[in-house]
């Protein structure tokens, strides 16, 4: 797939340049994640437009609706899980010696804060991509 061919082609070039492979695929995971999200930032607004029935709900046309959005759309996006992030990293930092140490108190703290904290992200991401698809076809519609 082109996928890996791409990571190929930067391992190959970086064991040319006498780097080692690692660094290439690192190189080439990060920039696979940045594409992604960028792609995922470009079709926020396809499945609200699915699921209202909206005639025009197709990958071109979420494409063309959020032109010119990018840094506004990572923006909003960025600036809703900030909070999560915010909490998320002492409470990470906090249950680490747990978590390495194997105590069952800590590991069942640590299950059930991923699952609070993965269905608020979940439905944060449903609210925001709701907004954003209104936002737009407010803007569409003049």
């Amino acid at each position: 797939s082109l996928v890996f061919g791409i990571n190929e082609a930067l391992m190959d070039n970086a064991m040319a340049a006498g780097q080692a492979p690692f660094a290439a695929f690192i190189v080439f995971f990060v920039a696979l994640n940045i594409i992604v999200f960028w792609l995922s930032m470009r079709m926020v607004i396809l499945l609200p437009a699915i699921a209202v029935g909206a005639s025009g709900a197709r990958v071109a046309n979420a494409f063309a609706d959020t032109k010119g959005y990018d840094l506004r759309l990572l923006a909003i996006f960025f600036l809703a899980f900030l909070p999560i992030l915010v909490l998320a990293i002492p409470v990470t930092i906090a249950l680490g010696n747990g978590m390495t140490t194997h105590r069952a108190g800590a590991l069942a703290a640590s299950d059930i804060g991923f699952a609070v904290s993965g269905t608020v992200v979940e439905a944060l991401g449903v609210v925001i991509a709701s907004h954003i698809y209104l936002a737009i076809g407010r803007r569409i519609r003049g």
